[in-house]
């Protein structure tokens, strides 16, 4: 058997992966696990860049047939970007340079969320794809599409899953570790990174058997 301890971190195409992470959760997106609980759309502070804005305001005008309250009565736009503070002059952190935040409501819940007759929270973003047949990859944040995982967003790039996500009814630790991705989790990567990418992951996860 190899040696984990020098597989578990692996620089693929420059980034460096948790392996390890990656296949010790199960995840399922079905919002009706969420329905009452916590929801993904209701908790975090979700940093965009201006390509995401640049990709998600043409779906505008179909995403507010869902999320009504994102368009006035005089037919014109809510703004849903809340741009970081400039307060913070140290230019070593660079954390959030570059970067825009998705607004929320009273309770915390995205600005692009709504709830349908069951009380499901939804994204307004990703149900308008569903509806034209798009790829929500295509309509949705970049980070809202690679959740349950999470990239780093400092200049040396990692991939991992979210330090929170397990809080989540959507994402379950494995009770009996299999060294297989689950099959969203696959998904989600091909769709994000490649199926060249995610191929290179598979074949490193062989080698932990």
């Amino acid at each position: 058997m190899a040696d984990k301890s020098n597989l578990n971190y692996l620089i693929i195409d420059g980034v460096t992966v948790d392996l390890l992470g990656l296949i010790s959760i199960d995840y399922l997106c079905d919002p009706k696990l969420c329905n009452g609980q916590k929801s993904c759309c209701a908790y975090y502070d979700v940093c965009i860049t201006e390509e995401d804005v640049n990709k998600i305001i043409p779906h505008f005008p179909e995403a507010a047939c869902f999320a009504k309250h994102i368009k006035t009565m005089e037919g014109e736009y809510v703004n849903v970007f809340d741009e970081p503070d400039d307060d913070d002059d140290d230019d070593d952190d660079d954390e959030n340079n570059g970067f825009i935040s998705l607004d929320t409501d009273d309770d915390f819940t995205c600005k692009l969320a709504w709830k349908n007759e069951a009380g499901d929270v939804l994204c307004s973003l990703h149900s308008q794809a569903l509806k034209n047949n798009i790829s929500f990859y295509d309509a949705k944040p970049k980070s809202c599409c690679l959740w349950p995982l999470a990239e780093s967003d400092s200049k040396a790039k990692s991939l991992s899953i979210d330090s929170d996500c397990v809080k989540f009814p959507c994402v379950t630790i494995k009770k009996v570790q299999d060294y297989k991705l689950n099959k969203e989790i696959a998904l989600i990567i091909k769709n994000i990174y490649g199926l060249d990418f995610l191929n290179k992951i598979n074949n490193a996860i062989e080698k932990l058997n």
